[in-house]
């Protein structure tokens, strides 16, 4: 399911957002939403990078919120490696 897809209601008792961390914290494990027991049915789902959400640099929070935005109010994308470059640059010169 693509980042911050819906597909219906949320199945019952289902959290109706799931934000599912990626990256180092997998070390090469399946993406958890392949395995069918985790089911999200539809939920609102934005995979984001674990690195960022479980950080404690000043960069990590606007890196969240970027990601928040994304997944659910449509805007812009989940932000990655080469997207938190981007958007490092851009707070920057916001900030300069």
């Amino acid at each position: 399911m693509a980042p911050g897809a819906t597909a219906g209601p949320p199945p019952e008792g289902g959290a109706p957002i799931v934000f599912v961390l990626s990256g180092s914290v997998q070390y090469g494990a399946p993406d958890p939403l392949d395995n069918p027991l985790f089911e999200v049915g539809g939920s609102t789902v934005g995979a984001v990078d674990f690195a960022a959400w479980y950080g404690s640099g000043s960069f990590d929070v606007p890196w969240v919120v970027n990601d928040i935005r994304a997944v659910l109010l449509g805007e812009g994308a989940v932000t990655d490696e080469k997207t938190g470059v981007r958007l490092f640059q851009r707070l920057r010169k916001t900030t300069a």
